[in-house]
């Protein structure tokens, strides 16, 4: 990245890189000490080279985080100019924003304790109209020994939900699913909508999630949408035009 960052940005940029890597590993079921002392910081484009080749950046794209997490999970994040991301506060916990896990978070469509909370109308979340790019590109690579776990659950058989799973303080749902081509090789993608109880008026983010995993090594992209606009799977594609499969080496 060129030019100076203000400290405040360089905070803004750990926490939410931090954020992020939290959500990963309570889907990979590891314990929140550990991360917080083996989380180390990786060289950002070269740890992107090493998942996919890189012909260019995704136009308008810069990486702007690059972390080595517990169990050996390397994750690159790309952001639009002036786009970077702040988790809503206190909801949603992090494992909500980056789809199921083993950790202990609310399950699918639901949320663990609904407390006194009042019902809330997820039917009136606000939506932009279509066409915004993803905020974030969050590209993981995942050790072989994980393989088999992460891709079950991130792209096993997952019906489509409804706005009657929701509980008080949201959840997520499956809105839509296929698979694109990508170099080559046929690629599942799943779309899923955060809903998101933020003072007390429900908000949505979108999430979808790509797997890139060619022969043994385990690669997952999860673009991420800004509050309340429609994820689509056509700027992912045209994005991935400039990311490209190593190979099976």
């Amino acid at each position: 990245m060129s030019g100076e960052r203000t400290e405040a940005s360089r905070r803004e940029s750990v926490t939410g890189a931090l954020a992020i890597a939290i959500g990963l590993i309570v889907i990979a079921g590891a314990g929140f000490v550990p991360f917080l002392l083996r989380v180390r910081p990786l060289e950002g484009e070269a740890a992107l080279r090493d998942t996919v080749r890189v012909d260019a950046l995704p136009a308008g794209y810069e990486v702007v985080e690059a972390r080595e997490l517990p169990a050996g999970e390397r994750m690159v994040v790309l952001a639009l100019a002036g786009e970077r991301l702040r988790e809503p506060a206190p909801d949603p916990a992090p494992e909500q924003e980056f789809g199921p896990g083993r950790g202990g978070g609310p399950p699918r469509g639901g949320t663990a304790a609904t407390g006194s909370a009042k019902p809330m109308d997820w039917s009136e979340v606000p939506l932009a109209e279509a066409g915004t790019l993803p905020a974030e590109l969050v590209l993981v690579a995942y050790p072989r020994a994980m393989a088999e776990d992460v891709l079950g659950t991130q792209f096993g058989a997952q019906p489509f939900g409804s706005l009657e799973m929701l509980g008080p303080q949201g959840g997520r749902l499956v809105i839509e699913r296929g698979d694109l081509d990508w170099g080559g090789y046929r690629a599942a993608w799943v779309l899923e909508r955060h809903y998101h109880r933020i003072d007390e008026e429900p908000a949505s983010r979108d999430v979808l999630r790509v797997n890139l995993t060619v022969a043994e090594r385990c690669a997952v992209l999860y673009a991420r949408w800004p509050l309340g606009a429609p994820g689509s799977v056509a700027p992912v594609e045209e994005a991935l035009a400039s990311l490209q499969p190593l190979g099976e080496g």
